[in-house]
């Protein structure tokens, strides 16, 4: 395996601390024979066209490495390490993932399989979140619109999961970094974020409007039942006519002002959902 040492330009004066030089070494213009296993010969390098077909990685460190212009089609990576690598304009088509850490890692016009946040999640929600959101930044500039679609969605959750132990976790890692009015403020983006979540999947799930819309339905009727005297039939028929058409006066003013600002609310979520993904396209 051919490596190039990088020349580092001079330092103009010195840097006082606990400083130590931090170079990569250029590996360029090499075919990978053979699996490589338990294998260290990858760490903190700069690997420029790489080439690899159905080769398998096990326990190999990639870690602080940059990757470009490599080529990984249908390689297996087994608890490898890519903890802090960028990787961009490479081909990992085909390839799998399993055990591995992608912490910190970040991706740039890369074709690479959904299994990197599938099956390959690191521990901690916020780390989720950035993988997740690498990823789908990566995605759009390919134009694979499906893994957009799915990155957003495992985004989503790992950003209300972490909302969610940073406001209220009894984890020592979350008490240590989040105390007093922080953890207030993020108490109060989880429950933003949930009701939104509740509302509308925050643009990624329209479908869940239709439940929104239906309990917003049997509110009016159970006020029309209780509230107004109401028969069944008439409650049911009158709640909807006020929530679809607007029209009606049965339940009162105010309770019909209330749902045709649900109707114009639940319209507008959903016209909001809809140009979200078009113009992904």
């Amino acid at each position: 395996m051919t490596e190039e040492a990088n020349e580092l330009p001079p330092m103009k004066g010195r840097l006082e601390g606990p400083f130590r030089e931090h170079r990569k070494d250029h590996v360029v213009d090499v075919e990978v024979m053979a699996d490589i296993h338990d294998s260290s010969l990858f760490f903190q390098k700069r690997l420029e066209r790489i080439f690899a077909v159905s080769r398998r990685f096990m326990r190999v460190s990639f870690k602080q490495v940059v990757i470009r212009d490599c080529y990984f089609r249908n390689c297996e990576f087994i608890d490898c390490d890519f903890t802090g690598a960028h990787i961009s304009s490479s081909n990992f088509q085909g390839a799998k993932f399993e055990g591995c850490n992608f912490s910190y890692a970040t991706f740039e016009k890369t074709e690479i399989e959904l299994d990197v946040i599938t099956h390959n999640l690191p521990p901690y929600e916020n780390l989720k979140r950035d993988l997740a959101r690498s990823i789908r930044t990566n995605y759009e500039s390919i134009g694979n619109y499906d893994g957009v679609n799915a990155a957003i969605l495992v985004e989503l959750s790992a950003t209300l999961e972490h909302y969610r132990k940073a406001a209220f976790s009894a984890e020592a890692h979350y008490r240590r970094k989040h105390k007093g009015l922080n953890r207030a403020k993020y108490a109060g983006k989880y429950f933003g974020f949930w009701i939104l979540d509740k509302l509308w999947g925050n643009g990624e799930r329209p479908w869940r409007l239709v439940w929104t819309a239906l309990c917003v339905w049997l509110l009016g009727t159970i006020y029309g039942i209780w509230g107004v005297g109401l028969p069944i039939s008439g409650a049911i028929a009158t709640s909807a006519s006020e929530f679809v058409l607007g029209s009606g006066s049965e339940l009162g003013k105010t309770v019909g002002i209330i749902l045709a600002l649900t109707r114009y609310l639940v319209l507008g979520m959903f016209l909001a959902s809809l140009v979200k993904r078009l113009a992904r396209r």
